[in-house]
């Protein structure tokens, strides 16, 4: 979904509700600038940027 900025002042909620579902793609004067998104999406997306760590055990 691609709204304006302006779209999403005026329909914060409903684009609130819209996030739980898919990332919101916000421009502002025809250029992409940010993504509303859901906390538990934005949790994967942190988690699967973060290194594997193993024991100490498995690296000796």
């Amino acid at each position: 979904m691609q709204i304006t900025a302006t779209e999403l002042k005026n329909r914060l909620g409903r684009y609130l509700d819209a996030a739980e579902q898919e990332p919101v793609r916000i421009q502002k004067s025809g250029r992409e600038k940010a993504v509303l998104m859901s906390y538990s999406h934005y949790q994967q997306l942190v988690k699967s940027q973060q290194p594997e760590t193993k024991p100490v055990e498995q690296l000796m």
